[in-house]
């Protein structure tokens, strides 16, 4: 009878060894990809910050790996396109109005300040800019400034995800399901705004298309934004023609 048993024995014990075992996989690969896109993320926010050193202005990723010439670049990876790229002043935190010729100047494009290989950028409009790095999942990187997440494709900052969440510049990786979760990877760096900013405006009557804030006559809203100071005194917001009552919080 125990000649009989053993064999039996051993062979629950090794079927329970092989699911155990195929179990870990998952984890353990989920756990090298977010060791690559941490140090990936480091090095995002390492030639961030070396760009705007040399140029005095950040760039939307995409914008990292351009030549400055057309040749060698995707048609939307292309530095000059337009006359210029989208620029953000580190101290406002927001686009400039206008594209700038990075390759004229004092303070010229010493770039390109990263390398893409193309399988790994974002190929097609949608889920972030066209030319944007992937993650090891195969989803965009994202870059946040404080007012909100940047769009360097119409110069543009949004709430879209994180929206005006961080108080300095920051990657994100949202991780293998692309939403806002708790396996989301997040690298702050640079420094705060210093300048007076508007990031958002909120209330129960108040609607976003990510970019612009929509709000009827008469309702209440919050105002969020950096450096207004703190104490009330004589400022005034005007949302068009109109003149509003402020109260500061």
């Amino acid at each position: 009878m125990n000649r009989s048993f053993k064999p039996k024995l051993t062979l629950i014990l090794l079927v329970g060894l092989a699911g155990f075992t195929g179990a870990a996989q998952p984890d353990e690969a989920d756990e090298k990809r977010k060791t690559r896109a941490k140090a990936s993320m480091a090095n995002l926010a390492t030639v961030l910050d070396i760009c705007a050193v040399t140029t005095s202005f950040y760039v939307s990723l995409e914008t990292l790996n351009d030549h400055g010439v057309s040749p060698g670049n995707p048609h939307y990876d292309y530095l000059s396109h337009e006359g210029g790229t989208y620029v953000i002043r580190p101290t406002r935190g927001l686009f400039q109005p206008e594209r700038r010729d990075l390759l004229v100047g004092f303070n010229k494009w010493d770039g390109p300040y990263a390398s893409y290989q193309r399988p790994n950028t974002q190929t097609e409009p949608g889920l972030y800019d066209i030319g944007s790095p992937l993650d090891p999942w195969g989803t965009p990187y994202l870059f946040f400034m404080s007012p909100g997440l940047v769009r360097g494709d119409p110069g543009a900052v949004t709430q879209k995800f994180y929206g005006d969440l961080f108080d300095v510049y920051t990657v994100v990786s949202l991780g293998p399901d692309f939403v806002m979760s708790s396996d989301d990877l997040v690298r702050p760096f640079g420094g705060a705004v210093t300048e007076t900013v508007l990031s958002s405006i909120q209330g129960s009557g108040v609607t976003t298309d990510t970019i612009n804030f929509f709000a009827n006559p008469g309702d209440v809203i919050a105002i969020r934004g950096y450096n207004f100071g703190p104490t009330q005194g004589d400022s005034q917001i005007f949302f068009g023609p109109a003149l509003l009552d402020m109260i500061m919080a």
